[in-house]
């Protein structure tokens, strides 16, 4: 049985960094978002995607990295959209599953599949329904691992059904339990799995690549328990080490075999970055 997060009535979950992540103007979003799909390689997969990784910092820094993963699903038919994001202002047990109305962009709302978001919640002691790690302080701030994801998915697949999750207690067994509770309502449905995330922080770029060599390393072998192991013992750093666990997991119980890095890039890379203190970016998928 779920519990209830607090803040569950239905609501629409307004934007908070529109015009500091990415632009707050519709078209000049939609025109970025479009010319960062692009640019980006269309790769060969020998089956269909189940599941991506993308990152969640300002686009000037990782929207090249996130175009190249949402390139590889563009224009495909995908029903749901489950995504999730870890939480980095506010503290809950668990993972928290959205039970509002929708998201909004500047490129317009997502709707939430209220139904299936409760049967995912329903999935474990670990997850819960409601609005943790969703909701807007009275100051107006806001988590924005998963809104930043957003626009590339309102312009790479369009109309889509959405199920929100925030996760603030990334163990292992929370990662495992919400893994299992996606794959029993995924696998009847076309979803598409994203785990928004970013990797290693405020390193050289030299060390954060050797760090986040490790990861990817993880990630590739479809190893997500000896990914949050690495983290743990400080051999590699992720703010969404636990989405990014729960969609490899979730993909592997929806029979995914293989899983690939699609692009890298830190902060540094971008014209004047300071590559003594840098971000890591992957963008990843799974089939």
């Amino acid at each position: 049985m779920s519990e209830r997060c607090a803040g569950s009535e239905a609501t629409v979950r307004e934007p908070v960094v529109a015009g500091l992540f990415y632009p707050e103007e519709p078209l000049e979003l939609r025109q970025l978002v479009s010319r960062f799909l692009n640019e980006a390689p269309r790769l060969a997969f020998d089956a269909p995607i189940r599941g991506i990784v993308s990152p969640h910092a300002g686009y000037m820094y990782s929207g090249m990295v996130a175009g190249h993963g949402f390139a590889q699903v563009q224009g495909r038919e995908y029903s749901h959209v489950i995504l999730i994001g870890p939480s980095h202002f506010e503290y809950f047990r668990g993972a928290c599953v959205f039970d509002g109305q929708a998201y909004r962009t500047p490129l317009g709302t997502v709707a939430v599949d209220r139904e299936l978001a409760g049967r995912i919640a329903a999935g474990g002691s670990r997850i819960s329904l409601g609005q943790a790690g969703h909701h807007l302080t009275e100051t107006g701030e806001g988590e924005h691992s998963l809104e930043v994801v957003l626009p590339f998915l309102q312009v790479a697949l369009g109309e889509c059904l959405l199920v929100p999750i925030v996760m603030a207690h990334q163990n292992w067994e929370t990662c495992q339990e919400l893994a299992e509770a996606i794959a029993r309502v995924a696998n009847s449905k076309s979803v598409l799995l994203v785990a928004s995330s970013d990797l290693s922080h405020y390193h050289t770029d030299e060390q954060a690549r050797s760090m986040d060599r490790k990861l990817i390393a993880c990630f590739e072998k479809m190893e997500p328990e000896e990914l949050l192991r690495g983290v743990v013992l400080h051999q590699m750093e992720a703010c969404g080490a636990g989405p990014i666990a729960t969609v490899v997991q979730a993909c592997k119980l929806l029979g995914c075999t293989h899983a690939r890095s699609v692009c890298y890039a830190t902060s540094g890379d971008v014209p004047g970055g300071d590559r003594t203190r840098v971000v890591g970016y992957m963008a990843g998928v799974l089939w």
